[in-house]
């Protein structure tokens, strides 16, 4: 697959209104397409035709993830693995809001999937040691040019934390490793720390496809201690983890960690300090998910500290209703503190479902069902009670068990004709199941 690695330091940039042209003929279908295409062969060179070819395929993807509908529609530059790896849009949007309108150093900045949206509310600083993800995080800011050696201590910000004013600063691309930047003191930063960090590896050689994700923030690139050092530096930082990274943040007393979701799935362990946290309004040394929707609307489940350590009953069969946390709340482990807001139980084991008489409060958070049969997970008799009540099961969820949804849609599938959703999980002594709407 071309990376564009081989392409010459500012090549897309000088040629950046070509190429997009190309890329737009390519995407419409445009009969002018192979002539432009030939145009950037002849008078640019092969790969940086090859590399707008790549872009122009990943356009789809790119706009998927990183277009926010009330923003217009445009060329997004990167490759595969960094779309692949960029924050999508309506989390990206979340985050920024955290930073109100100061100038922010985005470090790591990737292809500019957190740079686009921070520089929507002020000015942004990206950051990234791959020269080509800096020229395409630049492209895709609108910089002109990315600078390989920047005066970062002038102007300074304010020293008034209560200053609205902003230093005379515009949006910044610079290429360089972000522990040899000699950052202002007091300065905002978002980070990304490289959670695929190379072994032997130099700035011209791309990250291979498949390169193993690590959880351990102390193997990130820069390491946790560097990243610890950084934050302790500004006014405000936000911090992005793997879900499953349990960072030593003994040294950062003034900080929040929060898992974010999106459409079901957990993108990020987010970790907030300083101005940011402030601005935030979240409790320090206190955990929350946050359940992100498709168009960028979210729900919080936030914990305070003494609530991350209750401990919820356990019941050994279904109640009512049946409870499903969303997955950003089970990855902060915040399942007990959230059954215990709620007066829920957990059904057999930490990992069950909950269960309670009512359902809960935060309905958009969870997914919550009134129960309308529950017994024993014996496929004999869970034919038998779909068949009295001409129920089948449309979608199935599976907890503590090894059983295959997949299968068991494929096995009662002719059992009736109401759908229903059928429920699977351990309890203290026994495998239940339960039918719900």
């Amino acid at each position: 697959m071309m990376t564009g690695h081989l392409i010459g330091p500012g090549t897309i940039l000088r040629n950046r209104n070509l190429c997009e042209q190309a890329i737009r003929a390519a995407i419409d279908g445009d009969k002018g397409a192979f002539k432009l295409q030939d145009t950037v062969r002849t008078q640019i060179g092969p790969e940086l035709a090859g590399f707008i070819t790549t872009v122009a395929n990943l356009q789809a993807k790119a706009k998927l993830k990183l277009q926010a509908p009330d923003e217009p529609q445009r060329i997004w530059w990167g490759t595969d693995k960094s779309f692949q790896q960029a924050t999508p849009w309506q989390v990206a949007k979340l985050k920024s809001k955290w930073f109100a309108n100061r100038p922010v150093f985005d470090l790591c900045c990737g292809n500019g999937g957190d740079a686009v949206q921070l520089k929507n509310r002020g000015p942004v600083i990206a950051v990234d040691s791959d020269p080509l993800i800096a020229e395409l995080v630049a492209a895709n800011l609108s910089v002109k040019h990315v600078d390989h050696r920047a005066d970062l201590q002038q102007p300074k910000p304010s020293t008034d934390p209560d200053s609205t004013s902003l230093p005379e600063l515009t949006h910044k691309v610079i290429c360089s490793d972000v522990t040899e930047l000699d950052l202002p003191t007091d300065c905002w930063i978002n980070i990304d720390p490289d959670r695929r960090p190379p072994t032997n590896r130099t700035s011209t050689q791309p990250l291979q496809e498949g390169t193993t994700r690590i959880s351990n923030p102390d193997h990130y690139h820069p390491n946790w201690q560097s990243v610890v050092q950084l934050v302790l530096n500004s006014r405000g930082a936000c911090v992005k983890l793997a879900p499953a990274a349990n960072p030593d943040v003994t040294q950062l007393a003034d900080s929040h960690r929060c898992w974010i979701s999106l459409s079901g799935s957990v993108r990020e362990q987010t970790l907030l300090c300083g101005g940011v946290l402030a601005n935030s309004e979240l409790p320090a040394s206190g955990r929350s998910a946050v359940v992100v929707k498709s168009d960028g609307s979210n729900h919080w489940f936030i914990s305070t500290p003494d609530l991350v350590t209750e401990r919820a009953p356990i019941a050994d069969k279904p109640r009512g209703w049946l409870v499903d946390p969303d997955a950003a709340i089970r990855a902060a482990g915040l399942t007990d503190a959230y059954a215990v807001s709620h007066q829920l139980s957990v059904i057999g084991r930490a990992s069950g479902f909950l269960t309670g008489e009512h359902p809960p409060a935060a309905k958009q958070v969870s997914i919550s069902a009134e129960v309308l049969w529950s017994g024993s997970c014996d496929d004999r008799k869970l034919r038998r009670e779909l068949r009295q009540r001409d129920f089948y099961p449309a979608v199935i969820k599976v907890r503590g068990t090894d059983h295959n949804p997949e299968k068991l849609t494929r096995r009662y599938r002719r059992c009736g004709k109401t759908p229903i959703c059928l429920w699977i999980g351990r309890g203290k002594e026994r495998v239940y199941a339960a039918f719900t709407r």
